[in-house]
């Protein structure tokens, strides 16, 4: 269950008001039409694909509001809704630590409501860390959950050339450059690495609200040069 439409041309039209909304100096309005937009899309989806399917077995959510309208649907359709979950604490928290929407707002108080509905009636949670579980059982109930992690545990699998480049080490990392994502944790510790080695490379995939932060923390270690910002790669 996603916002996403498979046919670009609708896929354009529909983000056009986003687009527009994000402009607006008061970025509360655009999340709110943001947060509408998901829920809406969503249930269509459901609802045309009831029209193709016999039976949905499943529906996987990986936005509380996509779930949110999955729960709503649920009692239709018959299906079961798992939603894996990617923030860290809650979602309002985030958007308030972003300044996209205010403390105790409306909006705040709409976005909690809407979590603690699917984080306790969903029928399946998935936590993708250890910190996210601990985080989220602190606050609510979800009937069953499983951790279930990022990322491979072969590592002793993984050659070294696989990080070669011409004749480069490379580190990546993909993803919103953004305070949960914790880059700047790992500009201190590239920077101490190259004390060592100065072999290595780091290249940041991604754009977001600490491009700036980061930019500016790698010149202030004189190790631009050994950072490369590749921003959003389709």
């Amino acid at each position: 269950a996603n916002r996403q439409f498979e046919n670009k041309l609708i896929g354009y039209i529909v983000k056009i008001p986003g687009r527009v909304l994000g402009r607006l100096p008061k970025k509360s309005i655009w999340i709110g039409w943001d947060l509408f937009y998901c829920t809406v899309s969503v249930g269509i989806k459901i609802i045309l694909m009831k029209t193709h399917i016999k039976k949905i077995t499943v529906v996987h959510a990986i936005d509380i509001f996509a779930a949110y309208i999955s729960l709503i649907l649920k009692p239709l359709f018959n299906y079961r809704l798992i939603l894996t979950v990617h923030f860290n604490e809650s979602a309002a928290a985030e958007l308030i630590e972003n300044k996209l929407i205010k403390e105790n707002g409306r909006l705040h108080k709409i976005i909690d409501n809407v979590e603690k509905n699917v984080l306790n009636k969903g029928d399946h949670i998935i936590f993708p860390a250890d910190l996210i579980c601990k985080n989220i059982l602190n606050k609510y109930s979800p009937r069953k959950y499983s951790i279930i992690y990022n990322g491979t545990k072969m590592r002793n699998d993984i050659s070294r050339e696989g990080f070669e480049y011409e004749r480069k080490k490379i580190l990546l990392n993909v993803g919103t450059l953004e305070k949960r994502k914790n880059q700047i944790f790992l500009v201190e510790m590239f920077s101490q690495l190259l004390e060592i080695n100065k072999e290595y490379e780091l290249w940041l995939i991604g754009g977001g609200p600490d491009q700036k932060i980061l930019i500016d923390l790698s010149e202030r270690k004189n190790i631009s040069s050994k950072i490369r910002f590749c921003g959003k790669v389709d």
